[in-house]
């Protein structure tokens, strides 16, 4: 049996539709956090720890450079903006490309830390800028891998809404 190996090599980022295709060197999207809360008792020989809630942290953009048209979102902190990450996905196996699929993340971002650029001589300005995220989403062919509205409450995987009950039990 052959084994099928995945790899991304590239994205392209858009923010507020707009591609800003070869102007960012990296973007790091946010990790969330699953926060636990540890329970002890008696009689238990082990703590455990038991899932609480969501943190989603920081993401963040290198610009290659400043782009005038981009940072008027950028340095905007009372507007969410818009951000989609599109990468291509390649599926290899022993044949060697097997095919290529769609990966997806949108996000709805705050920027917090806004650049005014680095400069050294001889060397490209850095123009690094960090944003906090209240929903997004990734996708993988098409298909929800992912979905989290921290304003409405909302957390999806597969498509499978993992706080309904909890909604609808404190009346929400």
């Amino acid at each position: 049996m052959s084994i099928e190996l995945n790899v991304i090599h590239n994205a392209n980022l858009y923010l507020n539709g707009n591609t800003q295709i070869g102007r960012a060197n990296e973007v790091k999207l946010p990790e969330i956090e699953i926060l636990q809360d540890e329970h002890q008792g008696l009689g238990m020989a082990f703590d455990i720890s038991l899932p609480k809630g969501f943190k989603v942290g920081e993401g963040e953009i290198n610009w290659n450079s400043l782009y005038a048209d981009a940072f008027a979102g950028v340095y905007q902190p009372f507007k969410a903006q818009q951000l989609m990450v599109r990468g291509n996905l390649q599926v290899h196996n022993a044949q060697g490309l097997a095919q290529e699929q769609q990966v997806v993340a949108l996000l709805t971002v705050i920027f917090s830390k806004v650049p005014l650029g680095g400069f050294k001589p001889k060397e490209r300005a850095e123009w690094p800028s960090t944003f906090t995220c209240t929903a997004g989403s990734i996708k993988h062919a098409g298909r929800e891998l992912l979905s989290f509205d921290a304003f409405a409450n909302k957390y999806r995987v597969s498509g499978q809404d993992q706080l309904a009950q909890m909604r609808r039990n404190i009346g929400q």
